[in-house]
């Protein structure tokens, strides 16, 4: 009983953390404070490698800061991740994001 509990109650607070730490993200980005957003960005994506927010707003942040190489790279382990582990494309949103033509 207190495993369930326990575990619902860590899920829940995840979550919580996760939905703040995206829209401190996403203010960062909006404030041009790039930097900041990408380390916030890949906190998200540390804790969750198939979290498509983080490696969206890390895409965003990196091309801001003209690092596009690493943007590129990011969204093609992003990909093959999703492909080999879920069997999954990317978003058309984020696809679109990385200037992925082909999907």
């Amino acid at each position: 009983l207190y495993d369930d509990w326990a575990a619902q109650e860590r899920e829940r607070l995840y979550s919580m953390l996760r939905n703040v730490r995206v829209k401190l993200a996403e203010d960062l980005l909006s404030i041009q404070d790039y930097r900041a957003a990408l380390d916030v960005a890949n906190d998200i994506y540390a804790n969750d490698p198939f979290d498509e927010d983080g490696v969206r707003i890390s895409i965003s942040s990196l091309k801001a800061l003209d690092r596009a190489g690493d943007a590129i790279r990011l969204y093609r382990e992003y990909c093959r991740r999703l492909d080999s582990e879920l069997g999954l494309p990317p978003s058309k949103k984020l696809a679109e994001l990385a200037g992925d033509n082909k999907r």
